[in-house]
């Protein structure tokens, strides 16, 4: 259902006596006084085999397209609970290596250490930035 459908829709609607209407015996009420027919409302009744289809077909598409989107959520988050497990085991990784790989004299650093200590967020000078995320 496109925008100018729901839009002529909503103003058929808004265009109608106000309700709630209430059919007894062939005749409309309003509450407990019968409504004076207008030519709107006339004309939202003769719509509603049109509307109310094309309103129920949206509403299931919008579920069907709900559906998927809670599917594509659960695999997303799933997915993202592992790759958080495995980022967690790599920087203990890391961690590891730069404990084992720490320079022995001052400036001197293994290809291992820098590679470390880059990729747990170290400056050059070998010391460790904070990270906020963390």
């Amino acid at each position: 259902m496109d925008e100018k459908q729901l839009d002529a829709i909503k103003e058929r609607f808004e265009e109608t006596t106000e309700g709630p209407w209430y059919a007894i015996a062939g005749r409309i009420y309003n509450g407990q006084v019968q409504i004076p027919w207008t030519c709107e409302d006339a004309e939202f009744i003769a719509q509603t085999h049109k509307d109310v289809p094309a309103l129920v077909a949206e509403v299931e598409r919008l579920q069907t397209e709900l559906k998927k989107t809670e599917k594509c959520y659960e695999i997303i988050k799933k997915a993202a609970f592992k790759a958080t497990d495995k980022m967690s085991v790599f920087k203990n990784a890391l961690e590891k290596v730069m404990e084992v790989e720490a320079p022995i004299m001052e400036g001197w650093e293994t290809p291992a250490y820098k590679v470390a200590r880059q990729a747990l967020d170290g400056d050059s000078d070998g010391k460790r930035k904070q990270n906020p995320h963390t």
